[in-house]
């Protein structure tokens, strides 16, 4: 869980700061860490299903309201993680203690976790349309 917390530290930040939003950035923050954790299931669930399996058909003709009950769910379990007993606080706190150096390691981990799960998502869309298998 520390990863996912130093992920949601940075968020918040990007949140807060980047995009000054001040009025609700816990829940901003919640939402779109759940939409990254979203997106990399997805992706792991079209690899395994498409690049593994070679079931195409499985994930074209897929339902969504599976979807959205599992993001629902993801939500979910996020929110009441995160706001149980101020645990979000305790984090942020947690965060701004740690030094300058560890900081700017939580940046660039969590930055280039949002890029490659956004490029690997782009890029197996474009596999499965055009039909292209990776090994």
């Amino acid at each position: 869980m520390i990863l996912i917390n130093k992920f949601f530290c940075v968020n918040y930040w990007i949140t807060s700061f980047v995009f000054k939003n001040k009025s609700y950035p816990l829940f901003s923050t919640i939402l779109v860490l759940t939409l990254y954790e979203f997106f990399a299931l997805l992706f792991i669930f079209d690899f395994v299903a498409f690049q593994i399996l070679g079931q195409r058909g499985m994930i074209i003709n897929r339902n969504m309201l599976i979807g959205f009950i599992i993001m629902t769910i993801i939500l979910l379990y996020n929110y009441f993680y995160f706001t149980l007993k101020g645990r979000y606080l305790n984090i942020l706190i947690d965060f701004k203690k740690d030094d300058n150096k560890n900081r700017i390691y939580s940046f660039v981990f969590s930055i280039t976790l949002m890029l490659i799960i956004i490029i690997l998502n782009i890029y197996s869309v474009y596999s499965i349309r055009n039909n292209i298998i990776w090994f």
